[in-house]
């Protein structure tokens, strides 16, 4: 078993290049953990970036998590547009 700093870099890493929300579930699989022990962990990482005061917040939809930026840093229609690039840049690189 690895340690929570282990694990939280391992989480942020996965819901990063994941694609979609990754379910607790499957972050549970993928690090041979406890699906509660993988919950809490989400839920640490929730709370710590929400204290960061920093522009990426992490959301829990359904039972899974993913990265999101914070509403009170969203740019008008410039940044949706930088967003859509990014998002086409990360699924070419992903597949590297």
């Amino acid at each position: 078993m690895y340690n929570d700093k282990v694990m939280k870099s391992a989480l942020e890493s996965m819901m990063f290049v994941w694609g979609e929300p990754l379910k607790v579930k499957d972050a549970a699989e993928v690090l041979d953990a406890d699906k509660k022990v993988v919950k809490e962990l989400f839920m640490d990482l929730q709370r710590e970036y929400a204290m960061m005061g920093r522009g990426i917040r992490i959301r829990e939809v359904d039972g899974a998590f993913q990265f999101v930026t914070h509403a009170e840093t969203r740019f008008s229609s410039r940044s949706s547009a930088l967003q859509s690039r990014s998002r086409s840049y990360r699924r070419q690189h992903s597949k590297c």
